[in-house]
């Protein structure tokens, strides 16, 4: 909660002080333990069904950026990672895949439909959770939610986070993919 806090609140300074917020970022991000993925390659053969019915694999995804999101429907700051994101699929459009897999067993497709729709999350794709996405999610580290995994056309990740990183971080590691 208090990084939660400091985070938000280095979005909401002057250019000085947003520099030193930037700062902030950059130390937590600099033992953020799922760094220790990037430039591993991500771990495939999974084969996934979204809340509309659509059957997807990560294979069939490569070719264009992905970026990998882990929520739940009740979490708090889900809904700004959701936003920047949107903002960020405005800029590139389907230059890029966006992924929410969600990690609670309990959430209903109904309910994460709901959340897609309050917050404008178009066309990405969002799946429910199974033991397939439980399975995938931990074969590649991601144990959590707000887990990001920026990853790059051929499948290796580029970048990875366990905290919500500020949008023009989240450009720049888009921008060099694409």
């Amino acid at each position: 909660m208090v990084l939660l806090s400091v985070l938000l609140l280095a979005g909401c300074t002057s250019s000085q002080e947003s520099s030193n917020g930037a700062d902030v970022f950059e130390k937590i991000y600099a033992s953020d333990p799922q760094r220790a993925y990037v430039g591993e390659e991500l771990q495939t053969g999974y084969s996934f069904i979204d809340i509309e019915g659509n059957s997807f694999t990560i294979e069939s995804l490569k070719g264009k950026p992905l970026v990998i999101e882990t929520f739940f429907v009740s979490c708090p700051s889900c809904a700004q990672t959701i936003k920047n994101f949107r903002e960020l699929y405005d800029k590139y459009g389907n230059q890029i895949n966006i992924i929410y897999f969600d990690i609670n067993p309990a959430d209903m497709d109904q309910d994460i439909a709901e959340l897609k729709e309050k917050y404008n999350g178009g066309d990405w794709i969002w799946v429910k959770y199974d033991e397939n996405v439980a399975s995938f999610l931990q074969s590649n580290g991601i144990r959590g939610s707000d887990i990001t995994y920026i990853v790059d056309k051929e499948g290796i990740v580029r970048d990875a986070y366990s905290i919500i990183p500020p949008v023009q971080r989240l450009d720049e590691s888009i921008a060099g993919l694409i």
